[in-house]
């Protein structure tokens, strides 16, 4: 694997090294680099190569991680990704008690405090993934459980890098403290191939996503469907307390 460290745009001498070697992977020196912010991330999206970004923790970078936020351009950025599971956690559990965190605790807060909306944006779609993990098993009863909530058949794609987090096996700690009152069905996001040609179940359906394990589980008849529901509604009440 060969690491190259670049600015943005891309200069094309080093952009073909991809082309000729695809275990190239490159580091976006962000603070030199002309594209900023979500003209980045379009570009970085349209260009689907393996990289990731070289930033400093500061001002500038908390301004690209809300467009990340807002984008609704899919992209992969470790560095963002994990900077938005900084966020997610902090909004939901308080500051985050995270060894080797990138952010500071003041800019978590002040981050959290203003960009409150599209934070809790995606906190509601990610809740409600625990719906869309019972309407993975093809069953009448789990449909109707899941029918049984609100319906939103939003296709705004933006905030739609939430899927980016699922691969994260720390990410599920999310769902130790899931909000039921903002459990939706979302009919788009679950049903339609929305992510740049693909599904939701192509995100969701890793061995990191202990909740997918279960639903495995469950279709190999280790566990009626019965009592994963009543399970689930219990624990849905005990989270709730």
């Amino acid at each position: 694997m060969q690491n190259i460290k670049v600015t943005a745009p891309i200069p094309m001498d080093e952009l073909k090294k991809y082309f000729v070697d695809n275990t190239v992977q490159y580091e976006i020196d962000y603070k030199n680099s002309t594209l900023k912010g979500s003209k980045l991330l379009i570009y970085l999206s349209n260009l689907n190569i393996p990289c990731d970004i070289d930033a400093e923790f500061d001002d500038e970078f908390l301004e690209l991680l809300k467009d990340y936020f807002n984008s609704k351009t899919l992209v992969q950025i470790r560095t963002l990704e994990i900077a938005a599971l900084e966020m997610l956690f902090t909004n939901r559990f308080g500051l985050p008690q995270i060894e080797g965190k990138m952010l500071s605790n003041a800019q978590l807060t002040k981050f959290v405090e203003e960009n409150k909306e599209i934070i809790n944006h995606w906190s509601k779609v990610l809740d409600s993934l625990t719906l869309y993990n019972m309407q993975t098993v093809d069953a009448p009863e789990f449909r109707e459980f899941v029918e049984s909530h609100p319906t939103d058949a939003t296709d705004d794609l933006a905030g739609i890098n939430f899927v980016q987090l699922l691969k994260y096996e720390e990410f599920y700690v999310f769902y130790g403290k899931v909000n039921t009152e903002w459990l939706t069905n979302y009919t788009s996001y679950f049903n339609e191939y929305m992510f740049k040609g693909k599904n939701l179940f192509n995100y969701w359906g890793n061995i990191n996503n202990p909740m997918h394990v279960l639903t495995v589980t469950i279709a190999s008849g280790k566990i009626s469907k019965e009592e994963y529901i009543e399970y689930y509604k219990a624990d849905a009440v005990i989270q709730e307390s």
